[in-house]
């Protein structure tokens, strides 16, 4: 006996109903939005000594343009100290 709207092949996640390609499409897509969860937490990690020179600098002289720059340069000496001068040539 066959019920009505059965399917053998299908997946219940979270209420929906996913046939194997389904399936396949959303662990791909779990993969990619994990990867870029990973991936932004390594560049919070790597900027954030950049961030909190910015964030002091900012406080002590009130100005946005300076603690830019203040960012821009903790951020190259830490680029530079990771990577090494010469991988920029």
């Amino acid at each position: 006996m066959v019920m009505s709207g059965y399917n053998p092949f299908a997946f219940n996640f979270f209420g929906l109903f996913l046939g194997p390609i389904g399936l396949l499409i959303l662990i791909v897509l779990l993969f990619l939005v994990g990867g870029l969860i990973i991936l932004l937490i390594g560049a919070a990690i790597f900027f954030l000594p950049a961030l909190i020179v910015a964030a002091i600098v900012w406080f002590i002289s009130g100005s946005r343009f300076l603690a830019g720059i203040a960012f821009l340069i903790i951020a190259l000496l830490a680029f530079l100290k990771k990577y090494g001068f010469f991988s920029l040539f």
